[in-house]
């Protein structure tokens, strides 16, 4: 994991203190960069590991499932509104052969008042626990709620900060999901 960071970060520094030189020579070098960039990063997507009941792995859904995952606390107020969109969001759509799964982990330094929060809301899908932020620094979140949608081959193709509006309407875009109610939507009897 430390390594992973490490290198992460001497490409980015690299970067950003050559951009200015590559692009003043070749605009093409800086299309490149940007690319190779992107790359590793995606490459490197940390692979989390939290307990929750049970200890829980990101590589445990590798190649199986897309994973939501969403950084929140208990006494994040605007968590506090996104947390029961995705509650919904999972009772419509996650079923027992459903192609993702939800992961809320809780940055709350007391984990009683995390499990009294997801108890509360009644949140269905796991909840998990990273009071040191180790995992949150790891995908450099900086403020909370925080989300990520990350495909099953473990590259993570949609991050927001911030309550997201219309959330269930990203979600369902990424996770090639539709409305539901809306399957018949257009036909003629």
């Amino acid at each position: 994991m430390k390594l992973r960071m490490i290198l992460r970060t001497i490409v980015l520094r690299t970067i950003a203190r050559n951009t200015f030189g590559i692009f003043l020579r070749d605009k093409l070098l800086i299309v490149f960069g940007a690319l190779f960039v992107c790359v590793i990063l995606m490459m490197m997507t940390p692979l989390l590991t939290l307990r929750a009941r049970t200890t829980v792995s990101l590589a445990d859904y590798r190649g199986k499932k897309t994973v939501v995952v969403s950084y929140w606390a208990s006494w994040c107020g605007p968590c506090k509104v996104e947390l029961p969109e995705l509650r919904e969001f999972y009772k419509r759509y996650h079923k027992a052969d459903a192609n993702f799964e939800i992961l809320a982990i809780s940055i709350d330094e007391q984990k009683a008042d995390a499990e009294r929060y997801a108890a509360a809301e009644k949140l269905p899908f796991p909840v998990l626990f990273d009071p040191q932020s180790k995992t949150a620094d790891a995908y450099s979140v900086e403020g909370i709620p925080t989300l990520f949608v990350i495909d099953k081959s473990g590259k993570i193709v949609h991050a927001h900060a911030g309550l997201e509006q219309a959330m269930q309407i990203q979600l369902m875009g990424e996770l090639g999901l539709k409305y539901a109610g809306m399957e018949d939507a257009g036909e003629t009897k």
